[in-house]
């Protein structure tokens, strides 16, 4: 009886072991290329601003824009997507926390800067990282 009650608390133990959730581990930067910064990473996809090219688009007293680009890379290293990020902020607005982004700089849609929860993970903190390279001082 005892050994049936040891193997069925192995047996759970085991289980339960294996329930553990895992968190990947992303380089700060692809493949030490500090040009690559990582932006974000969740469930074996890391996402990587190319510095270079991130482009000041318009900076005056009415609006901010710039685009960038981002690459997605999986759990191999290998770089499965690069897409072009357009952004947008109206200095005049009196919610200084929204701002817009695009895939092609035509067609635009709003976001809060100060929320990456979720699938706006990227679009933000590419737009955080970005600022800085665009216009040469902080986003606040």
């Amino acid at each position: 009886m005892k050994r049936i009650l040891l193997g069925a608390v192995l047996a759970c133990m085991v289980w339960v072991a294996g329930m553990m959730p895992v968190e990947a581990s992303y380089s700060k930067y692809l493949n030490g290329d500090t040009n690559y910064v990582l932006v974000y990473g969740h469930m074996g996809v890391a996402f990587y601003l190319d510095k270079s090219s991130v482009v000041a688009k318009r900076d005056d007293s009415t609006a901010h824009a710039f685009a960038e680009n981002i690459v997605s890379v999986d759990s191999d290293g290998n770089i499965t997507g690069n897409q072009t990020y357009w952004y947008y902020q109206k200095v005049d607005r009196p919610d200084l926390y929204e701002a817009y982004k695009s895939n092609d700089g035509n067609h635009w849609n709003s976001f809060e800067i100060n929320d990456d929860s979720g699938a706006m993970a990227v679009v933000v903190q590419g737009f955080k990282y970005g600022w800085p390279i665009a216009f040469g001082y902080g986003w606040s």
